[in-house]
């Protein structure tokens, strides 16, 4: 058997993932000022799924998604008690990264400086602060709890993401 006979999946780099993540926000962007404009619109389903690209919904895919997101609920259900019953081991290990607690630390101060402090609750650069700041967590925290199975060029997109929020903050 020929070698070229097996299809090895592509393993993206980090130019890829981070290309793959900018398309992805610009869709949630964009779906999120769909779904603002046409809030109310009782055909609002089908005008933003046009508008996205997508198939519009009809009654009766609506009531197949139905079932199967009833049966991934279930599925859902049982693996998140096991896992539960895993989350205080894994949380405990993912709290050891230095990076991590340091910067829970800075999200943490934030917060209760915000509840120090009433009139930074309005204004728009703490606001952009502490979200920066949370965005760095969440990010350190998507390349932390990630598994084996996850490619280096996620990581690496992640943990620009988290760098560039780090310095944003």
């Amino acid at each position: 058997m020929a070698e070229d006979d097996f299809e090895t999946p592509d393993i993206w780099n980090e130019y890829q993932w981070e290309r793959f993540l900018q398309q992805h926000e610009r869709n949630t962007e964009k779906y999120f000022g769909l779904l603002e404009k046409y809030r109310g619109h009782p055909d609002r389903d089908n005008i933003i799924a046009k508008e996205m690209g997508c198939e519009s919904f009809d009654e009766d895919r609506d009531a197949e998604w139905d079932e199967v997101a009833e049966n991934l609920g279930e599925e859902e259900t049982s693996l998140f008690q096991q896992d539960a019953k895993c989350s205080k081991f894994d949380f405990e290990e993912f709290a050891r990264s230095p990076i991590y607690r340091d910067i829970l630390k800075l999200h943490t101060w934030i917060n209760s400086w915000f509840d120090r402090e009433q009139s930074l609750n309005g204004n728009p650069e703490a606001i952009w602060l502490a979200a920066c700041s949370a965005v760095c967590g969440a990010k350190l925290a998507s390349v932390l709890f990630g598994d084996d199975r996850t490619e280096l060029g996620l990581t690496i997109a992640y943990l620009k993401r988290g760098l560039k929020a780090a310095n944003d903050t």
